[in-house]
């Protein structure tokens, strides 16, 4: 378990992020029904299996530029690490049109889906103590320091 309390207030946040991420995701697809481009073939990825056989958003992409955008607005980044997780999510987002998993208007929807999530987690971002409190929850973890009447 990780006692820095920074590292603990990320990964709670990131949880939330992608937990949120999956529902928004699902229920968007499960409204839309889309289906998979013509040229999508499961027989050319032997080891892959699909989720699901809707194609509206693609989840892929909204999780990519979720990440993308949200660490550089929540950290002071290097400003190459910063360059370089844009072209993670964009390369990520290329590749599902390239590789005929999406429409470009599926991919288009989750980098519109993707942004207003980040924008929705970075305005909601949960403090060390707020974190700290959510995992202490669940995980019945006592706190350093405090009283427990048995």
């Amino acid at each position: 378990m990780y006692k820095d309390a920074s590292i603990r207030q990320l990964l709670v946040n990131l949880f939330i992020a992608l937990i949120m991420d999956i529902v928004v995701v699902a229920v968007v697809k499960a409204i839309a029904r889309r289906r998979r481009p013509v040229a999508n073939k499961d027989n050319e990825m032997f080891i892959t299996v699909s989720i699901d056989k809707f194609s509206f958003p693609s989840g892929h992409c909204t999780r990519a530029v979720m990440l993308s955008i949200l660490f550089p607005l929540q950290y002071d980044l290097f400003f190459p690490l910063t360059v370089a997780l844009i072209a993670w999510g964009s390369a990520v987002c290329v590749s599902r049109v390239l590789l005929h998993r999406h429409h470009i208007l599926d991919v288009i929807g989750g980098i519109g889906i993707g942004f207003v999530q980040a924008i929705l987690i970075s305005c909601m971002w949960l403090s060390q103590e707020s974190a700290a409190t959510v995992v202490n929850f669940f995980l019945d973890e006592t706190q350093v320091g405090a009283s427990y009447d048995v």
